[in-house]
């Protein structure tokens, strides 16, 4: 009984610690992200995500993350016709560590990821060939992230780089711009 009051106390301290407030940043954040993806390192393509961030203490935090980027081909030949798109999305969770006295934090980027791919090739008006699969795995990867705190929002990046851990799950390289707004 003696342990369990102590686990108790420690656990709700470690959540309503006022030391979880850093100097004009509250405990709980989110934001959007806008910046480039290079899936599977080869060309770069528009990327956009969702940040819910809870920070534990000064030090750690804890993230849900959404992000996703796509890319469309279309080439006209004539009466020939061949188009394509791609997507991937990457949902999960990203432990943080905030480094003392720097605007600097690293993460560990886990999660699902799901790639999409849908394509077809017309020649004289007939549909030729036509794809439209997908595929979902898991990933994990590191993250730098930079934030500078203006009031109750923190305006910086984030690099990461996104490995699949199937032969057919996504990877990506990202350069994020991120905004935070702090509660």
């Amino acid at each position: 009984m003696k342990y369990k009051k102590i686990f108790i106390i420690l656990f709700v301290s470690l959540f309503s610690s006022p030391l979880a407030h850093s100097a004009g940043v509250g405990t709980i954040g989110f934001g959007p992200s806008i910046g480039f993806a290079m899936p599977n390192t080869s060309s770069t393509t528009l990327a956009f995500g969702l940040n819910f961030i809870y920070k534990l203490n000064p030090l750690l935090g804890v993230a849900l993350f959404y992000e996703k980027y796509s890319a469309s081909i279309n080439s006209v030949s004539g009466t020939n016709e061949i188009s394509s798109s791609t997507s991937a999305t990457f949902f999960g969770l990203q432990p943080t560590y905030y480094f003392t006295g720097s605007n600097f934090n690293i993460g560990l980027k886990i999660g699902s990821a799901k790639n999409a791919i849908n394509g077809s090739a017309i020649q004289n008006t007939n549909q030729v060939f036509s794809i439209d699969d997908s595929t979902s795995g898991f990933f994990v990867g590191p993250s730098l992230n930079y934030d500078v705190n203006v009031g109750i929002v923190s305006i910086g990046g984030e690099l990461a780089y996104l490995y699949g851990l199937g032969s057919s799950s996504p990877k990506a390289l990202t350069l994020l711009g991120t905004c935070k707004f702090w509660f």
